[in-house]
C-alpha cells in the first residue's frame, strides 16, 4: 500500500520534466510510453508540443524526432524552433542570434520525412535509425492524418487504430 501511495503522491520519478514547473506536476511522461494529443485542428497543439520538446530537450539533454510533414522542408521547422528558443519571430533575430541555438537545434531536432513512402512502417523505420544513430529519445508523429494506411477490409477503424496504437507502444519500449 505504501509503494502505491507513493506512486500516486511522486509518479514514477522517472518522467521527463519539460521545465515548466506547472506543466510538470501534471504531466511528466515515463520513458517508453505513447502520449496522444488531440484537439481541434488550428488550435495549437502542434505549437505546444514544439513548446515541450524543446524544454525536455533542453533541460535532460537529449535529442527528440520528429515525423513533421506540415513543416516541411526542414529548415521551415528550425526556423520555428529558433523562434521559440529565442522568443521572437525571425524577421527580428539580430546578426548572429540564429547562431545561438542553430548548435543545439541541431544536436537536439531531427526531422524525419520519407518522401516517396510516407506509411507508418516506414516512418518507424527512420525514427527508429535516429534512436539507433543519434540517441533519440522522444519521436514525435504530428500529424498523425498525415500516414498513409492501408486498412484491410474486414478490420474496422477501432481495431485498425488499436493494432497501430499496439504497434507504437511496442515501438516505445
Amino acid at each position: 500500500r505504501g509503494d502505491i501511495e507513493e506512486y500516486l503522491a511522486f509518479g514514477s520519478g522517472e518522467g521527463y520534466q519539460s521545465g515548466f514547473p506547472n506543466l510538470d506536476t501534471l504531466y511528466t511522461p515515463d520513458p517508453g510510453t505513447v502520449t496522444v494529443w488531440t484537439g481541434i485542428s488550428g488550435h495549437g497543439k502542434s505549437t505546444f508540443l514544439n513548446h515541450y520538446l524543446l524544454g525536455v530537450s533542453k533541460t535532460h539533454r537529449i535529442p527528440f524526432a520528429l515525423f513533421t510533414p506540415e513543416n516541411m522542408p526542414p529548415r521551415k521547422f528550425m526556423v520555428k524552433l529558433a523562434e521559440i528558443l529565442l522568443h521572437k519571430r525571425y524577421k527580428k533575430f539580430e546578426v548572429g542570434e540564429f547562431d545561438l541555438v542553430s548548435d543545439f537545434l541541431s544536436q537536439s531536432a531531427i526531422v524525419v520525412y520519407p518522401e516517396d513512402d510516407m506509411t507508418i512502417d516506414r516512418v518507424l523505420s527512420l525514427l527508429r535509425v535516429t534512436v539507433l544513430r543519434h540517441g533519440v529519445k522522444m519521436c514525435v508523429i504530428d500529424p498523425w492524418n498525415m500516414i498513409e494506411y492501408s486498412r484491410p477490409k474486414d478490420v474496422s477503424e477501432t481495431e485498425f487504430i488499436s493494432m497501430v496504437m499496439s504497434r507504437l507502444g511496442t515501438f516505445a519500449k
